[in-house]
């Protein structure tokens, strides 16, 4: 398995530990990541919280938020 660099944490350990299998995981760094959900499960709040992990590191980050887009 390759190295995974760094990781960006959730914001909640136990959440890192569920989504990484590891203590003081959370989501890969350099990785696209796909989070998947009912709506209103809190998907927006972590990749808030994603975001803000990442931008603290010095990277950048980027949300694709299609639950609210309209089909016509």
């Amino acid at each position: 398995m390759e190295d995974i660099p760094f990781w960006l944490s959730s914001g909640d350990d136990v959440l890192d530990i569920y989504m990484s299998n590891r203590k003081h995981g959370g989501v890969p760094g350099g990785r696209i990541t796909s989070l998947d959900g009912l709506q209103q499960s809190a998907k927006s709040l972590v990749c808030s919280h994603l975001i803000k992990s990442c931008q603290d590191l010095g990277g950048y980050s980027i949300l694709f938020d299609t639950e609210n887009a309209s089909s016509k």
